[in-house]
């Protein structure tokens, strides 16, 4: 299923979507069709790879969009089977009510059970917003 059907009662119905370039001078080039948007036009900023918060916030900025959420994408921006909002109340229900080692995994449960165990323990719910990979920023264009 396309992402954006998901995701149709979290973001406006016209939103521009726009896939966060791998590359600074990508990124500038992406923030400029942005900004040629009028303002207060929706904007979807998906990100699928690792240090997404740094990368979409900036793009964000270059751009002048309002960030009005972000959320996180669980597993993938793809396909997520799960979307949260990036706050640490929110992630940290998320945490307790649904993280847990998959079925099948042999090798890595122990691993997986005690990385699960330690967030929970740190309250380290920042963290898991940061970690997660998958994110999509919505705003408006300022």
């Amino acid at each position: 299923m396309d992402a954006r059907i998901g995701l149709r009662h979290l973001v406006p119905a016209s939103s521009t979507w726009v896939e966060v370039p791998q590359t600074r001078a990508a990124r500038e080039r992406a923030a400029d069709e942005v900004r040629r948007l009028p303002p207060g036009a929706p904007v979807v900023l998906a990100d699928r790879r690792f240090g997404s918060r740094h990368r979409s916030r900036a793009l964000a900025r270059l751009a002048s969009i309002d960030v009005d959420r972000e959320l996180l994408a669980i597993p993938s921006i793809d396909a997520p089977d799960f979307v949260v909002d990036d706050d640490p109340r929110v992630v940290a229900g998320f945490w307790r009510r649904f993280v847990t080692v998959p079925p099948g995994v042999v090798s890595g449960a122990p691993v997986l059970t005690l990385a699960i165990r330690a967030i929970e323990a740190m309250h380290a719910w920042a963290v898991v917003g940061f970690v997660v990979p998958g994110r999509y920023t919505v705003g408006r264009r300022a």
